[in-house]
């Protein structure tokens, strides 16, 4: 009964960080293209309106340097295409690794 029970968790949890992994890359994969069609279309430049004061800021600074308001932590990888496309391949790469685990986990059952 205890095997049964080992065994059921195991593939829980297998199952589970298979679709993080997987839903990762597809966020990261999704992010990518979202990036390539802003710099298609022109939208990537370096400078944004700040939210307070409406003076041009870059879109790396943390503090707006006229008004002095907070943007918060920047997500960089997220904002770069190679950075966004790159995290989406290991992605695909760990949740393939996790699938051949799994599939051993199931021979050795």
């Amino acid at each position: 009964m205890e095997e049964k029970i080992a065994f059921i968790i195991g593939i829980i949890m297998f199952s589970s960080f298979i679709l993080l992994f997987f839903g990762l890359a597809a966020g990261l994969f999704l992010a990518t293209f979202r990036n390539i069609r802003a710099a298609i279309r022109g939208k990537l430049s370096s400078m944004e309106p700040c939210r307070s004061c409406g003076n041009s800021v870059s879109k790396t600074a943390v503090i707006c340097p006229y008004c002095g308001d907070n943007f918060g932590q920047i997500n960089v990888v997220a904002n770069s295409i190679i950075g966004s496309f790159i995290s989406g391949v290991v992605s695909v790469a760990g949740g393939l690794l996790l699938i051949l685990g799994f599939m051993e986990f199931l021979r050795d059952w």
